[in-house]
């Protein structure tokens, strides 16, 4: 069989007569039939491969333009593209940095936690390894051990959420729905004051049945005072919609837990 320098001499002597099939189909683009036979020279493609992928793929308008802006953007319609920027960012103040992140893959919550008390905080048992870690599609588990509390007030704030508007990042990509998990009296922000046996009180298998719901307290006012480091997280809280939950025993240690679930979040195939 002809190698592929044969095929390449192929293109070349045969280029006029590529281009007048192209003319005489409507469905092609001269330019872009003319810029795969060029591409396709060069590069030593077989001319069966060549043909098959000009008329049914034609290059974009995006691609020709070789000295145009646009065509040096990053996107994939795979592949979702975050450009975050901040002052704290390594390329410093004004430097953005990008990060290429599969949605396959889950949802990265930008996670705010209030409580009144030295407190754990755990995502299907294990400490978030970040601010801002990507969970998985699916169902989870948000938990927390909090001591040192004042039953009288409220003791956890909290809100997870998946928002490019409120994160200030700029994405391209494929889109994903909002997210947001709050806390709320509704009921299914649940609490104990007997500690559990085992670490399963974090994993959606316990039953949490015998649990009471958390109840809406009032912020204790010192932690609003603007000297009070807590007081710009618990505006922030307040601003995402999240309410101030409490308890109605009084106890040195308390368990508490949210079980919550994105598949209905997740993008389609």
């Amino acid at each position: 069989m002809p190698n592929d320098t044969y095929y390449c001499a192929s293109f070349k002597q045969n280029l006029r007569g590529l281009i007048n099939i192209a003319h005489s189909d409507s469905r092609l683009n001269v330019n872009h039939f003319r810029f795969r036979i060029d591409l396709a020279a060069g590069l030593g493609l077989d001319a069966a491969h060549f043909y098959a992928t000009a008329l049914l793929a034609p290059m974009p308008d995006r691609d020709l333009k070789l000295n145009s802006l646009p065509r040096h953007s990053k996107t994939s319609s795979q592949f979702i593209l975050e450009e975050h920027g901040h002052c704290e960012v390594p390329a410093g103040c004004g430097g953005v940095v990008l990060r290429w992140r599969n949605p396959n893959d889950g949802i990265p919550l930008q996670i705010w936690p209030y409580a009144a008390g030295k407190f754990e905080m755990f995502l299907d048992g294990v400490t978030p390894s970040s601010g801002r870690p990507v969970v998985p599609w699916g169902r989870h588990v948000w938990s927390f051990a909090i001591s040192e509390i004042n039953p009288e007030r409220a003791a956890l704030m909290c809100a997870a959420i998946y928002d490019e508007k409120v994160a200030r990042i700029k994405t391209t990509g494929p889109s994903v729905e909002p997210v947001a998990i709050v806390s709320k009296p509704d009921g299914t922000w649940k609490y104990t004051i007997s500690e559990p046996p085992d670490s399963k009180w974090m994993t959606l298998d316990y039953d949490d049945s015998s649990w009471l719901a958390l109840l809406p307290k009032e912020i204790d006012p010192a932690a609003l005072e603007r000297t009070n480091r807590d007081s710009y997280r618990i505006r922030k809280l307040q601003g995402l919609g999240a309410e101030p939950l409490g308890v109605v025993e009084s106890g040195t240690k308390f368990w508490i837990r949210k079980a919550f679930s994105l598949e209905a979040n997740k993008p389609s195939p």
